[in-house]
Formats: structure tokens, C-alpha cells, sequence
């Protein structure tokens, strides 16, 4: 960003700028207010301090008149620089009357213009020529096209192709003023908004005429004209202004003005009044009227075209941090049709294309093997880690349900450390696991070991939970998907199933947790509520499908209950 600043607003050199400054004449045609206006935008960068700052000023502008009759008289005896201008001024507009009177006495020329040049024939009778000033710089020497200010920013709106001289002269019919309505000491009447005003202002005589029972305080403060010309200050008073809704008491400067000037609606009072900026350019000559959008629509038909755009000529180039690891993002199976469909969208209006591999995923590129002998293709069924997975279901096999049956009661920590480990890796064909171990989990930790008789039924539930008819059905995206929990004083409860054909409802997992110390002293309810939103996390599927999915619980109050938890959906 600083090399862009110093490439298009480069520092300027202030010798060069003094050289520009002291080098400056009036030019032809150019008035007074004008040739002063271009000296102070000048000497802004010339870096003049206090009194060297008016001398410098006082001695270019007299230096650089057109007029030997006005340099004389301002030689003629010694004027401060605004003396000078006022002066000046007086004696421009002096001149400009005698010109007006003598125009009036004798027949005026009447000049045509003949391939660029004018032609000095004077006809009798005809009408004065009248030069028209140029737009962009006042100037009356070139035309608005010719005038090499078309690029010159505008040091009050900050917009090119106009000085700051004319910025309250040009285009005044694509650039309305905006009016305020407001109620002013309950008296409805419309204030011209000026963003160029630091404060809010009223003439000397609307003074009179909407505010006179308001008395006039000193006013410390100076102001100045856009022009740069001071302003007259009376005083300041407080008024009561209403606008819609809003009402307070403002400050507001009163001036004195030589002509009908407008009630200025400044910077000042948006500090403290909201205004209504759709109402305002939504109604009159502020409003967009719909032949001139569906003209724009028109002219430029390819923007609003309904397929995407593309960006052209430009690369995008993506930083990642040096040793990152990518992460593998699995897609949820219920989310699959949806992410496929859409894949396929960008895919055919060419956002995304497809590769033959990834290479942060291809096991391939981590240099992992498979043995071929340990592998098995095209089966019905298979058999991995003490479970028989077919096409229609999952089951333990034989040898893990024995294995399980013929367990030996525990007759120390450490016994019953590796009996639950056993049993924690058939948690998802346990219903209710956390409760059921609730009894051998208490002997856990530095605890005297003390075998109780809710320990031996806590044992011999545990193996009677596993038989060859517990069976696990496939999750079906196709299906209608039921949770089902339950909580109980030690734990939380939750199976995951599937509605069959037959209409029985068969699982497809089970979970299960234990309560810890905070969560015990949950009311029954909010227990309840608890087991649905873990029930949730430990199936993620299920949050994705929400609307597909049928909670069930002891009762519909936990639904209501859900919300106060962290972590619920």
C-alpha cells in the first residue's frame, strides 16, 4: 500500500512548487476571485509559514496582474493581502460597469465564428457577443473540450475535471442541491444540506425572520467561503430542530450575507440527527427512474447474464504455510447425493475439474502398502476383528461372543481394567453400556476393592447383552432415520435405527456415556435434553439430516431444554 501511495500521489519538491507559485500570472479572461483562488491552491505546498505566508501571497498577486491600472494603484500606497484583493475586486467590477454603460450607447458587434476562428465583421443592430466560460476552470479563453483541467481533481469534492473554484458552478442539473426538511423553532422549513460545512448556518436576516426571540451569543469561531473569502459572523444561538422522530437543540452560526443565501444544514448537526438517506433519494429529482436501469441493464446485457462469470488474465496464487498436513474431510453419508449434485453443478459450468488423484491423499505418495494375500475382493462377507460384516448387516462372530461368555469374575483392578476393554469394544451392540457398567466403574481408581452384589449382576448383564442375535443393519441414506436415547440417574443412553420394510426397527448402533460429577445433579428433564444432544455428537450424521431424523424420549419437555446446553444444535 505505501508503494502504491508513493506512485500515484508521489512528494512533492518545494522548490519546484515555489518556482510554480512565484512564476504565476493572471492569465487572459481570468477574474480576480479566480487568479487568487489558483494562487493559495499554489502556495498550499509551497511550505510559507505566518507573516513570509501573506507577504508572499501580497507580493505574487500584485506582481501577476493583467491590469497595469490596478498594479499601479495597489503600488500606490501599502496594502496588506486582503486589502489588496478587496480592492482589486472594486476596481474589476468598476471596469466591467463602464464596459456594460458603454455597450448600451452604441450598436453592438456581432461576431460568427468560421472554422475555428472569429470573424471581426460588425453588423449593425445585432446583439453583443458574449464569450461562455469554460466549465472546468472559468476561463473564457478555450472550451469546456480544449480545457487542459479535464484531468484536474477537485480539492473540495475530490472528483476530476473541475477546479475547486468551480465546484459549486458546474453541472447544476446532474448535480441537484438536497434539501432538508426539518421543523426550525416549530416553523417547517427546508435547509440545503452542505457536507462542505463544518457547521450549520442561517443568514443574518432568515435569522431575523425564523429565530429573532433567540438571543445571539459571541461566536469565537471563524469561517470562510468555499472561495476562501471570510465570512461576516454575528453570533451563535441554540435552536430546537425536529426531523422525523429526532429531536434536539443545535448550535447554528449566524452570518451576514450581502444576498439570499440559503439555511445550510452542515456536518455538525449529522452528528446528532439520523437522516433518512433512502427517503431522501428515493422521491423527485433525486430518484432513479426504472427507464434508466432497464436501460443500463440493456446496455451492458453480458453483466447480467444468469450463468456465472468467470475472471480472465488473472492468476490466483494460493500461500500455505511451510509443513502444514492437509486434513481429510469424510463426507457424511446422509450429505453424499447433495455434495455429488453440487460437485457436478461446478463441474459443468467450470468452476471445479476433476484429476485422477490427489496428491495429498494418494496412499501411494505416504508410501503404504497393502498385502495381497491379507486382501479379499469381491465377497459376500467378511470377517475383520471379531465381526461378520455382510451386505446386509454386521454381527459378532461366535468366537467373540464365547470369548466374552467364558470372561472370569475379576478379583482386582487390573482383571477388570482388561475385562472392560473387552467389553467397551461390543459397546455398540450394548444397549445402555454406560449404565450397566456403571457398578464396575465405581471400583476403578484408589478405591478399596470390594466385589458387591450389584457388581455381579453388573457382570452378568454385560454377557448376557452379547448374544448371536445381536445384529447390526447398514446405515440406508434412503431410510427413515430414529434416535432413540434415554438417561438414567449414573448414565446417557442412544441407539441410532432404521425402519424396515417389516416395520420393525432395527439398530444400527448404540451409544452410551457416563455422567460426571456436575452433570448428576441435572434434573430428570434436563438429563433427558443431555442425552438427545449426546446422542447427536456421537452420531454427526444425524445433525445433518435433522429434519429427517425422529427423536425419541421419555417425554417432548427435553426438546425444550435443548438450547441451554453448549454444543447443541
Amino acid at each position: 500500500m505505501t508503494d502504491l501511495k508513493k506512485h500515484f500521489k508521489p512528494k512533492r519538491i518545494t522548490v519546484a512548487e515555489r518556482f510554480r507559485f512565484n512564476t504565476a500570472q493572471q492569465l487572459p479572461g481570468q477574474s480576480i476571485l479566480e487568479y487568487v483562488t489558483h494562487l493559495k491552491k499554489l502556495v498550499t505546498y509551497c511550505e510559507f509559514t505566518g507573516d513570509h505566508l501573506q507577504q508572499s501571497l501580497h507580493d505574487r498577486f500584485i506582481c501577476g496582474l493583467c491590469s497595469e491600472a490596478i498594479q499601479k494603484k495597489l503600488l500606490s500606497n501599502t496594502y496588506n493581502f486582503q486589502q489588496a484583493v478587496d480592492i482589486a475586486l472594486a476596481e474589476e467590477a468598476a471596469a466591467n460597469d463602464v464596459k456594460d454603460i458603454s455597450g448600451q450607447s452604441g450598436a453592438p458587434l456581432h461576431y460568427t465564428k468560421q472554422k475555428g476562428h472569429v470573424s471581426g465583421k460588425a453588423e449593425r443592430g445585432d446583439k453583443k457577443p458574449t464569450k461562455q466560460k469554460c466549465e472546468r476552470c472559468g476561463l473564457s479563453i478555450h472550451s469546456q473540450d480544449d480545457c487542459w483541467h479535464k484531468a484536474s481533481q477537485c480539492f473540495s469534492c475530490g472528483k476530476k475535471g473541475h477546479l475547486k473554484s468551480q465546484h459549486f458552478l458546474i453541472d447544476t442539473k446532474s448535480t441537484p442541491t438536497i434539501k432538508i426538511p426539518v421543523v426550525l423553532e416549530d416553523r417547517e422549513i427546508e435547509m440545503e444540506l452542505d457536507m462542505g460545512a463544518a457547521v450549520s448556518v442561517v443568514s443574518h436576516a432568515d435569522y431575523h425572520k425564523y429565530c429573532k426571540h433567540l438571543p445571539l451569543t459571541v461566536a469565537k469561531r471563524k469561517l470562510n467561503a468555499y472561495t476562501g473569502t471570510p465570512l461576516k459572523v454575528m453570533g451563535e444561538i441554540m435552536v430546537k430542530v425536529r426531523y422525523n422522530e429526532q429531536e434536539c437543540k443545535l448550535l447554528m452560526v449566524v452570518v451576514k450575507a450581502g444576498t439570499h443565501a440559503p439555511l445550510l444544514f452542515g456536518r455538525s448537526w449529522l452528528q446528532a440527527i439520523q437522516l433518512d438517506w433512502p427517503a431522501i433519494f428515493s422521491q423527485g429529482q433525486y430518484s432513479v427512474q426504472a427507464d434508466v436501469v432497464d436501460e443500463l441493464k440493456t446496455k451492458y446485457a453480458d453483466i447480467f447474464k444468469q450463468e456465472l462469470g468467470t475472471v480472465k488474465g488473472i492468476k490466483a496464487a494460493l500461500h500455505i504455510k511451510e509443513n502444514v498436513k492437509p486434513v481429510l474431510c469424510k463426507v457424511p453419508f446422509a450429505l453424499r447425493p447433495a455434495v455429488e449434485s453440487e460437485l457436478a453443478r461446478m463441474l459443468s459450468e467450470g468452476i471445479i475439474v476433476p484429476v485422477d488423484f490427489s496428491e495429498w491423499v494418494t496412499l501411494l505418495r505416504h508410501g503404504l502398502r497393502l498385502k495381497e494375500d491379507k486382501c479379499a475382493f469381491l465377497q459376500p462377507s467378511v470377517t475383520y476383528y471379531g465381526l461378520h460384516i455382510s451386505k446386509q448387516d454386521v454381527r459378532l462372530t461366535e468366537e467373540r461372543i464365547k470369548a466374552l461368555h467364558k470372561s472370569p469374575q475379576p478379583h482386582n483392578v487390573a482383571e477388570l481394567r482388561s475385562f472392560l476393554g473387552l467389553v467397551a469394544a461390543l459397546s455398540s451392540f450394548i444397549l445402555n453400556f454406560s449404565e450397566i457398567t456403571h457398578p464396575l466403574n465405581e471400583l476403578l481408581g484408589n478405591k478399596p476393592w470390594k466385589w458387591s452384589k450389584a457388581c455381579e449382576i453388573s457382570f452378568l448383564n454385560l454377557k448376557e447383552a452379547v448374544t448371536s442375535d445381536t445384529v447390526l443393519i447398514h446405515y440406508d441414506p434412503a431410510k427413515k432415520l430414529d434416535l432413540v436415547v434415554d438417561a438414567s440417574q449414573y448414565g446417557l443412553g442412544a441407539v441410532i435405527m432404521h425402519t424396515c420394510p417389516d416395520g420393525k426397527r432395527r439398530p444400527i448402533a448404540y451409544a452410551s456415556r457416563s455422567l460426571n460429577k456436575h452433570e448428576k445433579g441435572y434434573n430428570q428433564i434436563d438429563k433427558e435434553a443431555l442425552a438427545i444432544i449426546s446422542g447427536l455428537k456421537r452420531f454427526p450424521f444425524t445433525k445433518n439430516i435433522w429434519a429427517q431424523t425422529c427423536y425419541s424420549s421419555a417425554s417432548s419437555t427435553p426438546f425444550t431444554k435443548m438450547g441451554t446446553y453448549s454444543g447443541s444444535i
